[in-house]
């Protein structure tokens, strides 16, 4: 009975410190570090347990995307980035807004951005996508980075993108040709989103494999899809036990 006793005591005291740790995490930390930023001027929308403000930022793009585009003009952020928009107009240019437990700082100006990624000092974090990147470039760091980058650099020379243009005029003009051949045929609308996403995939495929879309058709969608489940997976609260 005594043992029971103790073994029920080290249960309950080990659920008290995760109940305890997980309050730190998700409400403690995010608080402190909200009043933080306050202190220093910069607002933002409140933040939410658990999801932060990923489903504000979604309704909003949902919202949005149901409302006809305007044909005039060139102002696209408000169609775009709709949250972000909103946000700017509520709380300033620069405001913070959280994406789960963690903040993301919102700086529109260019040069500001451009100091902060080209500062060395190591203080800038990139988000890890590991089961999507894996050791791509946009994840590296350090040294890696550089071995990384001083690989890639001939490719993107001046004369070596001289030399990719015309297979560009070529994946643009049969792109033009496929869409004059669907008018002709009495189709009135274009899904521009799908058919610039081909078109882009066919210039690299084209330019960097000598391929083209059609014939690596298959291995796109495979990657389109491993992209979306990554990201969906990411946006999941995972409890462990759970599945």
């Amino acid at each position: 009975m005594e043992l029971l006793f103790w073994v029920a005591a080290v249960v309950l005291a080990g659920l008290g410190i995760l109940l305890l740790q997980l309050a730190r995490d998700i409400w403690w930390k995010p608080l402190q570090i909200k009043k933080h930023f306050e202190s220093q001027g910069i607002q933002g929308p409140p933040y939410k347990l658990l999801y932060g403000n990923a489903p504000d930022i979604v309704r909003m793009a949902n919202e949005e995307s149901c409302k006809p585009l305007p044909l005039s003009g060139h102002n696209i952020v408000p169609r775009v980035l709709p949250g972000f928009h909103q946000w700017g107009k509520t709380y300033g240019h620069d405001y913070v807004y959280w994406f789960g437990n963690k903040p993301r700082l919102f700086i529109p100006h260019p040069e500001l951005a451009k100091e902060i990624l080209s500062k060395k000092f190591g203080h800038y974090e990139k988000i890890q996508f590991k089961q999507v990147r894996n050791e791509g470039l946009s994840g590296l760091k350090g040294e890696k980075w550089a071995r990384h980058r001083r690989i890639l650099n001939p490719g993107f020379r001046m004369e070596a993108l001289k030399g990719m243009i015309p297979s560009i005029a070529e994946c643009s003009t049969n792109m033009l040709r496929e869409w004059s051949k669907l008018v002709s045929s009495g189709v009135n609308e274009i899904d521009v989103y799908k058919e610039f996403s081909v078109l882009t995939s066919d210039i690299i495929s084209h330019t960097a494999f000598r391929s083209s879309y059609a014939e690596g058709n298959h291995i796109f969608h495979l990657q389109a899809q491993y992209v979306l489940l990554a990201f969906e997976s990411f946006c999941r609260v995972y409890i462990p036990g759970s599945r």
